[in-house]
């Protein structure tokens, strides 16, 4: 399960959202995953895929915008400043629409709720002669701004191929998909009609290895942006009377994104860099450094008011005025945009960012986050001195010690896949199955499967071990450890989650293996005085529901709650 945004309510009682009063809900986007910028007004824009930040410059403030408090959806999938009327555009992947103008949000979700079949998402908008021209992966939307309602839908290819931009150029209107480039007239009042559209003959059918990504009309010409699977071998070509003449490409390598044009300059986003050219196509301008950052993973870009404003797939929103004056727009957020679990206490919350997935490893590298008094942390390979030149990923599970709020348990399905953290910022133990009684899996991955990790109120660390031959496994608080037998039904099963009741039984899943409990008796190094119990389907052994179990919880009367594919018990 991955969830691409975090909801927590005043009902966890956690201090960290203690202002949030009793049924609201707050609204958690990562603001460093960049899908778009767009600039004007005053104002920028940048798109994540749960929200928008705003960012006044002068002001050096930023607002979150979110379904929870203005816009109409999540998902964001386009993002666009309109100069004619002075407003900003935001598509969705599902066909929604809001339009922001004085600060107002206004609906239009036309798309969204046609009944048609397939993908809705919105690629990209422009403005044309008083309409909105709206690329969709169903067709093209045509718009009246000042009405905010759709006049016409054009339907340029019969093999429904996403429209991923569209290029006006002279009289004619152009649709770009990943393989062809669609032409009409522009005035034809029936471009309804696939057949009102032809093939521009000029641009070739890319290989099967490669794909176009963007169209745009710059100098009283078309570009055409070239991506290819083979690294550093994208290009920008120049559409011609007689074909395609590459502009940009061979004289170094490039990992284009986007091309895209703002105040007369052709911009081209790279993996780590954004180069900007002059109608003359010489002279290039290089944006390829940050002050406050080794790395520049560049998504989009705008301009406004002499200021670059570069959006960043790993720093989100970045103001860039030159390369001596530069920084990353402060947004509180998760670090990440992965969600799998939670942890936590009364002063902070713990994010697991990996996953894990029944068919194996994902090699996740989200790490985990905390969130405490309104502070993001996170934890990943990249700060974590403990972490280098290990094998951490999929991180699955996080729980904090009551005993030391500070120390922080962290486990994952990989190599190395148990760390604590005793100080709350840098990770000081990390355990694998050569220094501990963590077991590989018996899958033969050389990796172990920890799939859930919880303190009891002792401050002892229980840890669900999966593929094992036993499943069960703690360290105590002075440090020992120990692992117990669950019998034959127990061994070699992909384990799930696990919960501590307030009798202190522990209890686990296991997948069509029902559900695990054991009591250690109060006397953990004891284990002749413990008992277990395997609870299925049968009649006299439990008779849940099903015995794929996929939830648990414990509530405030101690009654365990068991939630599998067939209904709850």
């Amino acid at each position: 399960m991955k969830f691409t945004f975090l909801l927590l309510t005043s009902l966890l009682q956690f201090a960290v959202v203690a202002q949030i009063g009793t049924g609201q809900w707050r609204l958690h986007v990562s603001p460093t995953q960049t899908i778009d910028v767009a600039a004007g007004n005053g104002l920028v824009f940048a798109a994540f895929p749960s929200g928008l930040v705003e960012y006044d410059a002068e002001a050096n403030e930023s607002t979150l915008w979110t379904d929870v408090n203005g816009l109409s959806d999540v998902g964001v999938s386009a993002l666009y400043f309109d100069p004619q009327i002075g407003a900003f555009w935001v598509g969705y992947s599902n066909g929604n629409i809001d339009k922001i103008q004085n600060n107002t949000i206004i609906n239009i979700p036309a798309l969204k709720l046609a009944s048609v079949q397939g993908d809705k998402t919105i690629h990209q908008f422009i403005h044309h002669n008083g309409f909105v021209y709206i690329s969709t992966s169903l067709g093209i939307l045509k718009i009246n701004p000042s009405k905010n309602e759709v006049t016409d839908t054009y339907y340029p290819n019969a093999s429904d191929a996403p429209i991923l931009q569209v290029a006006i150029h002279n009289d004619s209107i152009f649709a770009l998909t990943q393989n062809r480039v669609y032409k009409g007239a522009l005035n034809n009042i029936a471009l309804a009609d696939p057949n009102q559209w032809t093939i521009d003959a000029r641009i070739p059918t890319p290989g099967a290895t490669a794909k176009y990504n963007s169209l745009v009309a710059f100098n009283n010409s078309l570009y055409l942006g070239y991506s290819n699977n083979a690294y550093g071998q994208d290009s920008v070509y120049r559409v011609t009377n007689n074909g395609l003449e590459m502009v940009i490409g061979d004289q170094f390598d490039i990992e284009l994104n986007e091309i895209k044009v703002i105040n007369d300059r052709l911009y081209m986003v790279l993996d780590g860099a954004v180069i900007f050219y002059d109608p003359t196509l010489s002279a290039p301008n290089v944006i390829n450094s940050y002050q406050f950052a080794t790395n520049f993973f560049s998504t989009s870009v705008a301009f406004y008011d002499g200021v670059h404003y570069i959006g960043d797939a790993m720093y989100g929103l970045i103001y860039f005025k030159n390369s001596l004056e530069n920084k990353q727009v402060n947004v509180s957020g998760p670090p990440k945009n992965s969600f799998f679990s939670l942890g936590g206490n009364k002063e902070k919350i713990v994010v697991a960012g990996g996953t894990i997935q029944q068919s194996g490893l994902t090699y996740n590298l989200s790490g985990a986050y905390v969130l405490e008094a309104e502070d993001w942390k996170l934890f990943d390979i990249y700060n974590q001195s403990a972490w280098q030149n290990k094998q951490v990923w999929d991180v699955s599970s996080v729980t904090v010690n009551p005993k030391n709020t500070k120390e922080i348990a962290i486990g994952a399905y990989c190599g190395d896949a148990l760390s604590i953290t005793t100080d709350g910022s840098q990770i000081s133990q990390v355990f694998n199955g050569d220094n501990s009684p963590l077991e590989k899996t018996s899958l033969g991955n050389n990796s172990v499967c920890i799939t859930d990790v919880e303190y009891d109120e002792k401050g002892n660390l229980w840890i669900v071990n999966g593929y094992a031959n036993k499943p069960l496994k703690v360290i105590t608080s002075d440090g020992t450890w120990h692992a117990f037998e669950l019998g034959t039904n127990a061994k070699s099963k992909l384990t799930g989650r696990m919960v501590i009741d307030y009798n202190g039984n522990k209890w686990f899943h296991a997948l069509n293996a029902g559900l695990f409990a054991y009591d250690d008796n109060g006397t953990i190094s004891n284990p002749a005085d413990d008992q277990f119990k395997q609870l299925t389907s049968g009649a006299n052994t439990g008779a849940l529901p099903s015995d794929n179990v996929t939830a648990l919880a414990v509530d405030f009367d101690n009654e365990i709650w068991i939630g599998t594919d067939n209904g709850f018990a």
